[in-house]
């Protein structure tokens, strides 16, 4: 499997996994996360933001760390239940990421994903909606 066949399943995968926890998706972009219809609520996006490198220099196989940034849409009445709700996503999303859940599918046989992470989650508030934006690092042996 080429690197780009590993990180495509990588990411169908991450999609999948947050889909099982209730997220929804949806192919529309939606500019302005007012716009977001409350069926689609909780919101997801699955942004690649790029991978590092290790070098090994020829000795082993080298790894690769993946990044996505992962954004939920969450709405709420008041204070109290947004920030519960918060809470709630930030630790639901974090134990769902796992080497695990992540080593499906295609990626079943060769298990290239070694470590799972989101190192910090991110709260912004605008009005009735909270958004919780998460950067998930995946590191996977190359091929």
């Amino acid at each position: 499997m080429s690197n780009y066949q590993v990180v495509s399943s990588i990411t169908e995968n991450l999609r999948q996994l947050l889909q099982g926890e209730g997220i929804k998706f949806s192919a529309k972009v939606f500019e302005d996360e007012s716009a977001i219809p409350m069926s689609l609520i909780p919101f997801g996006r699955i942004l690649y933001k790029g991978e590092s490198f290790e070098h090994s220099y020829g000795m082993k196989p080298g790894y690769v760390d993946a990044e996505f940034l992962t954004t939920v849409t969450l709405k709420g009445n008041d204070d109290a239940s947004l920030m519960d709700e918060a809470q709630l996503w930030t630790h639901r999303l974090r134990e769902a990421v796992t080497v695990s859940a992540v080593n499906v599918g295609g990626l079943s046989a060769s298990k290239p994903v070694t470590q799972a992470a989101i190192s910090k989650v991110d709260v912004k508030r605008d009005g009735e909606l909270i958004s919780l934006s998460g950067v998930v690092t995946l590191r996977y042996r190359e091929g």
